[in-house]
């Protein structure tokens, strides 16, 4: 029984679909009318068809389980049979070697690209002989010939990489010390294979098979429990097995740290000290509600052995690809597809077998019908469910890959076509109308030789030449070959599906460039019209106010401004996000925090709070991993005169890391130093001087008793939540936010050097003109809108020439929202100071304008 119902995006009337998932087409012939990627109508055929019979018979399938007669069909595309009403297909273009057992001539083996074996029994040695044979020749019109090879490489069929899966069913372990002893077990003989393999595999590479780990839990009310652990073989993303039959992941372009021992929250609740020279966290982003902020990856190896592939195979991907920058060239389409298929793909068994051992078991990732159904709902394809089933069985019928699983399993080449006959079809149904066929007819235009399965290599070039203005040095052939390679290389089944499933097609078109991978090209790196050259091109020996700083508000912060969590992560994640401007709020606290009264939180809210020696130990460890440029501490003091002393003891452990020394006052210049002077070092920033008051150590109070410092509660009172709100007396003022937060401890005012804030009632250009290019200004968000519009940009624009000034967020974005820094950036405002843990539209334009100049936290002022 067929059904004679088909996608729409096909629009054959004679093709039916058999029951069973496989797929039949009457009249072989027949070309129809159908839509490419971008709504451009071609004429092709779907090619489902029902194929000329070659040869057909009965083998017996052999496995390690025993032998099955089964009905064979060979035709010139694929080797199939029917079992209990579900086909399996092996594509020929899949085959890699045909061999016959020397010691039985009734028997050969097919081997498949993806290491599949097909071991068939004839009933006696000429007639195994006459499937080989014939085998062979229907396999030999699939390769390609000398010729294509002399115009593009020859397909090479990308093989899924086996994997050897180890130590998985272990019973779940409610207790440390039995989890650990179970699995040191069970590894004793990865030892020796790690010993062996060390020197010539990669460290990256280790890590593709399945570990045993200690995984520690996010959340107080779980306990530490086991889970096998693995890196896929796209180096893409770390997968473990959770308590149900599906993945968890993480993916690397999001680990900011990798931090060894046990140095996270999560070990300080569960600590196994016997157990930390194994042990190490993964930091990474992690989405809160609206905020962003860092969680942890806690886990403890089973062995030191593997500890150290994991540490050295992590590493090894940082160095190389620095994570984030791995697939830089890559389109980010494929890369979301690959993640899409590690989560929603399944592990078989190569062997079909049903019993799961503890031994090395040869295993590939498939993804059932059911899962393939789900995935198109996320492709967002608008068809009917019975156009859902035909798109899915269209895929399997032109995957080179064959599957394990019979009905319409996929393998990744088939995902991968799954998606562009996906996006064909939406792209049909919502633009059909519209006209949006541009990038196809471009497409067309230069593919001249075979409009209908892409470019050749000349092609590619003056495509190249004319549309993107490339130089002839960038046009060597090699590169040029190389990019064809590269952004065709998960387009192979597409090629077979534009083809119409007939060899010869399909060897033109496998020395072209596709239309989808044409596509993925324009999608990528390649095709940027910025630089992508991650290294620092700019001058940076011009004075510190000629530069735009990567600035951050409340940096202590995770969440909302009145009740989120405030932790030392929050800067470890902001310093390593380019951020060259922190700030810490300074309070006295009623009962000491780790041996200290500072406590760093955002005043008379229910921000939770850190010690203040921990956030500068935390600044001064994580400051210079992305960026040798200068960080500015922005001190907002709220500190009696004896706290204000020991704040100055815990910044001169900073050492030679903090700038002491002030080139301005020293060498009499009229600027500020440039960032090349100032590499390496941490400037504070804090008031305390008001603009006319001679800053000179004679009129610095001296030190005070202690009994004067004991007398003094605070120096000032706290900023309320109305922070930024303005007052005017008649006259044009600026409300500053450390204006009633005055440092006035020596030791302490005497390590604030360049950045000293000042204040100015009312604001005069003329007077500021007078002022040391030392004093810098702190101005709220609606004071920096007024000084920043038409009237006053020219104004503001002559002060950020030769001075600092710094904008930071009204009081009343409770909810951390963050405002638009492009007006302060156009008066030449180089502190823009936002909320780092909210990534709206605003964070998100300030993360890419400081990509700049190879993310160092610092981008030059136009001229």
């Amino acid at each position: 029984k067929t059904s004679t119902t088909m996608a729409s995006f096909v629009g054959i009337d004679s093709e039916v679909l058999t029951s069973n998932g496989g797929a039949a087409m009457m009249d072989r012939g027949n070309v129809v009318s159908t839509s490419s990627l971008e709504g451009h109508e071609v004429e092709e055929s779907f090619s489902m068809t029902l194929q000329r019979c070659i040869k057909e018979g009965e083998l017996k399938k052999i496995s390690l389980y025993g032998s099955a007669s089964r009905q064979f069909t060979l035709t010139d595309e694929s080797l199939h049979y029917v079992h209990s009403n579900k086909e399996y297909t092996y594509p020929i273009v899949a085959i890699k070697d045909i061999t016959k057992d020397q010691s039985d001539f009734s028997t050969f083996t097919i081997v498949f690209t993806n290491g599949q074996l097909l071991e068939l029994e004839a009933n006696c040695p000429s007639e195994a002989q006459c499937w080989v044979t014939e085998i062979t020749k229907v396999w030999r019109t699939w390769q390609l010939s000398g010729s294509t090879c002399e115009i593009r490489k020859q397909l090479d069929v990308e093989e899924p990489k086996v994997r050897t899966v180890r130590n998985q069913g272990i019973a779940k372990m409610p207790l440390l010390t039995r989890i650990r002893n179970r699995i040191s077990k069970q590894h004793s003989d990865r030892r020796q294979e790690h010993t062996e393999s060390k020197e010539s595999t990669p460290p990256h590479e280790r890590l593709h098979d399945w570990f045993s780990m200690i995984k520690y839990p996010q959340n107080k009310w779980n306990f530490p429990h086991e889970r096998t652990f693995r890196i896929d073989e796209d180096n893409l993303e770390i997968l473990w097995t959770s308590n149900t039959s599906k993945y968890s992941s993480l993916s690397l372009d999001r680990i900011i740290e990798v931090r060894e021992g046990q140095r996270s929250e999560w070990f300080e609740m569960f600590p196994y000290e016997a157990l930390e020279a194994q042990s190490f966290s993964i930091l990474y982003e992690e989405s809160k509600g609206p905020y962003v902020g860092l969680a942890a990856l806690s886990l403890i190896c089973g062995t030191p052995e593997d500890y150290s592939t994991w540490i050295e195979g992590l590493k090894f991907l940082r160095q190389l690809h620095n994570f984030s920058l791995q697939y830089s060239t890559m389109d980010p389409t494929i890369i979301w597809l690959k993640h899409l298929w590690s989560l929603m793909s399944h592990t078989v068994h190569m062997t079909d077998s049903k019993e799961d051992t503890f031994d090395s078991i040869e295993r590939v990732n498939e993804m059932k019908e059911g899962a393939a159904l789900e995935v198109l709902k996320i492709f967002g394809f608008l068809g009917t469910k019975s156009d859902m089933k035909a798109i899915l069985a269209a895929a399997h019928f032109h995957q080179l890959w064959p599957t394990v699983t019979p009905g319409n399993t996929l393998s990744m080449d088939g995902f991968f076509l799954l998606h562009s006959l996906c996006v064909q079809d939406k792209e049909t149904k919502v633009h059909k109308n519209e006209g949006s066929k541009r990038l196809y007819d471009v497409f067309q235009q230069y593919a001249e030789s075979h409009p209908s399965y892409g470019l050749t290599i000349q092609e590619f070039k003056t495509f190249l030449k004319q549309e993107c203005a490339w130089s002839e040095d960038d046009l060597d052939d090699t590169h040029v070959l190389e990019l064809m390679n590269r952004h065709d290389e998960y387009h192979k089944a597409f090629k077979k599906y534009k083809s119409k499933n007939k060899a010869a097609t399909f060897k033109i078109a496998s020395s072209l460039l596709s239309y989808a991978g044409f596509l993925s090209f324009l999608r990528s790196q390649d095709n940027t019209a910025t630089s992508q050259e991650h290294i620092v091109y700019q001058d940076m020996d011009q004075p510190l106010s000629h530069y735009f700083i990567n600035s951050s508000h409340n940096t202590y912060l995770e969440g909302h401004q009145l009740n989120g969590r405030s932790s030392c992560e929050a800067y470890i994640r902001a310093l390593l996000q380019g951020c060259r401007c922190v700030e810490i709020d300074c309070w006295d606290g009623g009962l000491p925090i780790g041996g200290e009264r500072i406590i760093v939180y955002h005043g008379y809210t229910l921000t939770s709070k850190l010690a203040f020696s921990d956030v500068v130990k935390t600044v001064e460890e994580y400051s210079f991993h992305t960026s040798a440029f200068p960080v500015i501490i922005s001190i907002e003091n709220h500190c009696n005169l004896v706290n204000q002393r020991q704040m100055a003891a815990v910044f001169n452990g900073l050492g030679t890391l903090l700038c002491k020394e002030n080139l301005v006052e020293q060498e009499n210049r009229e600027h500020m130093p440039s960032p090349n002077e100032l590499k390496r070092k941490i400037v504070l920033k804090g008031s305390f001087n008001d603009i006319g008051e001679d800053y000179s150590t004679s009129q610095i109070p001296g030190p005070v008793t202690s009994a004067q410092d004991s007398s003094v509660v605070t120096s000032s009172q706290a900023r309320s939540q109305t922070n930024g709100a303005e007052e005017f007396d008649g006259e044009r003022r600026v409300y500053n936010e450390d204006e009633s937060d005055k440092i006035e401890q020596p030791d302490l005012r005497k390590l604030i050097v360049y950045c000293r804030i000042a204040t100015m009632k009312p604001w005069r250009w003329d007077k500021q003109r007078e002022t040391s290019v030392c004093e810098m200004f702190n101005i709220s968000e609606p004071k920096g809108n007024e000084l920043c519009s038409r009237d006053n940009s020219k104004e503001m624009l002559a002060c950020t020439e030769r001075q600092l000034v710094r904008v930071y967020p009204i009081g009343t974005r409770f909810d951390s929202s963050n405002y638009n820094p492009t007006l302060m950036w156009g008066c030449g405002v180089q502190i823009v100071s936002l909320n780092f843990q909210r990534p709206d539209v605003w964070m998100h334009l300030n993360q890419g304008f400081f990509r700049q100049n190879g993310g160092c936290g610092y981008v030059l002022k136009p001229e």
